[in-house]
């Protein structure tokens, strides 16, 4: 585009100074507002207010500077969307300031629906992220006595250390109604599930399970020298005690001890339990002194020592018969089995015959051999198992 040229020239003094001027403004006034002429002015000032119509270009060098005084008054939104930016890589703005009154501390928009945001509140002390599918943090280093509240799904692909510099500081994940469902104490060191106050390294207050999808994993704890102190082997369906490799359902591979005092009375249980008990029983068929006698319960199957006294002969025969700790219901003379002596001192002096299942009575019933060597009160022992049915 040319730039204007004055037509006229002023002669100082002379009459025609003043059509002069209008002349050469009429011409500035045509030669700008056709669009044909460039009007360049080294400086300018405007007192009032101001509008330049059409495309406006503010300096035409990088090296120009533009500043404003006054404040902006309007709404700032660029010619075209997603094309300029604000501020480049090599050169960038020391500060944003918002804030939005009492309705927020103001915030920044990442679509034109205003869903995707990052804004805090009106005290500038909770920082909301919202609207995003997915955050992503390459490195994130949080500090501060506040609250990070996450109200959506957190997700991390790397490694992850909270409390890296070893401060007194706790961490706790709520569950829908437990407040302390997964609690770190770090004033002692101790993990607690359900309790927020740990007796142990690892403190579980309720209920826990391992290996729920029932898959070929087992599970191990140490002693402090026995490294298979409880050992589950999950392809066998078997566990071990002091071994690795269990070959049966419960295995110990070291001694047994049961300690406690005798129970008297009729265990209910039949899931396998122990059950060690004592009873006195009712004995007939000669002149006899009953005496407190064992017996010992697994699951069903009950092993019994019966012992008595009796004042016999040494060539009399007898048959007795014995009342069960546990009843049995027996259905078999099979369902039970036991053999039993006499002793005098340390003499055998009987030899008992095959005792077996009284299926009328739920007892056991068998005959007393004497071996015609001895006569006299006798302590009279017999030891049979049976079957609860």
């Amino acid at each position: 585009m040319a730039n204007i040229t004055v037509t006229h020239t002023f002669t100082n003094g002379t009459a025609a100074d003043a059509t002069e001027v209008n002349t050469n403004f009429t011409d500035i006034i045509n030669g700008t507002s056709d669009g044909t002429k460039d009007f360049s002015i080294n400086a300018l000032t405007v007192a009032g207010a101001a509008q330049l119509n059409g495309n406006v270009t503010l300096g035409n060098a990088t090296g120009d500077n533009i500043s404003f005084t006054g404040r902006v008054a309007t709404d700032i939104d660029p010619a075209t969307t997603a094309t300029y930016a604000f501020g480049s890589t090599t050169l960038t703005w020391t500060a944003i300031f918002l804030d939005n009154g009492a309705t927020d501390g103001g915030a920044i928009y990442f679509n034109a629906s205003a869903t995707a945001f990052i804004k805090s509140d009106a005290s500038a002390g909770d920082l909301d992220i919202s609207g995003f599918t997915d955050v992503d943090f390459n490195s994130v280093n949080l500090k501060g006595s506040g609250n990070l509240t996450f109200t959506g799904t957190l997700s991390n692909d790397g490694a992850a250390v909270f409390n890296e510099s070893g401060a007194d500081v706790d961490f706790r994940v709520e569950g829908d109604t437990d407040v302390n469902l997964f609690f770190v104490d770090a004033s002692t060191d101790r993990v607690g599930i359900s309790t927020n106050a740990p007796g142990a390294t690892l403190d579980v207050d309720g209920s826990a399970i391992f290996n729920e999808s029932g898959a070929d994993v087992d599970f191990r704890i140490e002693g402090d020298t026995d490294t298979d102190l409880f050992f589950v082997d999950a392809s066998t369906d078997r566990v071990g005690v002091s071994t690795n490799s269990p070959v049966c359902t419960f295995e110990i591979g070291g001694r047994l001890q049961m300690n406690g005092a005798a129970v008297t009375g009729t265990p209910a249980t039949t899931d396998g339990n122990v059950f060690c008990g004592t009873y006195t029983p009712t004995m007939t068929g000669a002149t006899i002194t009953e005496n407190i006698s064992n017996y010992i319960r697994i699951g069903n199957v009950v092993i019994v020592t019966v012992n008595w006294t009796a004042n016999l002969s040494s060539s009399t025969d007898y048959t007795i018969t014995c009342t069960l700790p546990v009843a049995s219901n027996f259905t078999s003379v099979n369902d039970a089995w036991g053999t039993g002596t006499v002793h005098r001192g340390s003499t055998i002096h009987a030899i008992v015959g095959r005792f077996i299942g009284d299926t009328a009575n739920d007892r056991m019933t068998g005959n007393i051999s004497m071996d015609g060597t001895g006569s006299g009160a006798e302590q009279h022992v017999l030891q049979f198992m049976y079957l609860v049915k």
